[in-house]
């Protein structure tokens, strides 16, 4: 019997955690603000990869987008089924779901997607062999003119080296320039092998470096980390300064220094 996926044991509480956090809501209305400006004004079919508990896929699908969502945890698709329950869409616009781990994206035989997008980490799930495979299926996937968004934790973040130095943890503070995975912990018992990739290594290894449509923009460069809510979410004020800051960070070496950042790649016809 197959082991059941890591992020089911974070399932349940997966939106009082991250999602609807004061540094959750802000880092996902900053990702929604950027992809605004990225995706076509007529919406088309969209494949979501690691969807988690739907809340980007009912933004999408509020736009107009026929959203196919996928997640490797089924306890994560339920969480996202049952909070759709309570939409305003009509049942023929929801999203539907399919239990899919990453890797085995090759086995979905649905092709035509005018969109394949995949939010805060999902990729660095993957080791470099399991994206470069990745990236020739999705690119199998995409219509002409089509894009593939991702928003993926990058090898530095001057926030998290901050933090992780004013406490004395010299080790952590530079975590994400190791070349083999780190144990990312969902729960005191639980954690994930994490590879970070930079931009360029990115696209590497999905094979578009020399894509001429990339487009890459910081997601969390004056926005902190999610694990510092805790201390922001007692500074509203604070928060939303940075929030404001966040709308004028300049694209380019900004995004080597973010929590995350979102690339844009799009399908040559």
């Amino acid at each position: 019997m197959q082991t059941p996926p890591e992020f089911d044991v974070v399932a349940e509480g997966y939106d009082q955690t991250f999602t609807q956090t004061p540094v959750g809501i802000r880092q996902r209305e900053r990702v929604w603000a950027i992809l605004e400006n990225l995706i076509q004004p007529n919406p088309g079919n969209a494949l979501e990869l690691n969807a988690g508990t739907g809340e980007d896929a009912l933004w999408l699908a509020s736009k107009g987008w026929r959203v196919v969502a996928t997640d490797a945890s089924p306890a994560m698709l339920a969480a996202a089924r049952k909070k759709w329950e309570n939409t305003t869409l009509p049942t023929s616009a929801l999203p539907t779901t399919l239990t899919l781990r990453l890797e085995s994206l090759h086995t979905l035989k649905d092709t035509g997607f005018d969109l394949i997008f995949s939010n805060f980490g999902g990729l660095n799930c993957l080791n470099p062999a399991e994206l470069q495979h990745l990236g020739t299926v999705v690119w199998d996937k995409l219509n002409p003119g089509g894009k593939f968004i991702a928003v993926v934790m990058g090898r530095f973040c001057w926030w998290e080296s901050l933090y992780f130095l004013l406490k004395g943890k010299f080790r952590q503070a530079f975590r994400r320039l190791s070349k083999s995975p780190v144990d990312a912990f969902l729960t005191p018992q639980t954690s994930i092998p994490t590879w970070y990739f930079a931009p360029n290594e990115l696209a590497t290894l999905l094979q578009l470096v020399n894509n001429k449509n990339t487009i890459c923009r910081p997601v969390g460069f004056w926005l902190p980390p999610s694990y510092l809510n805790p201390f922001f979410a007692k500074r509203p004020r604070l928060l939303s300064v940075l929030a404001w800051l966040e709308r004028f960070v300049a694209p380019g070496w900004s995004a080597c220094a973010a929590d995350h950042y979102l690339i844009c790649m799009e399908k040559e016809g």
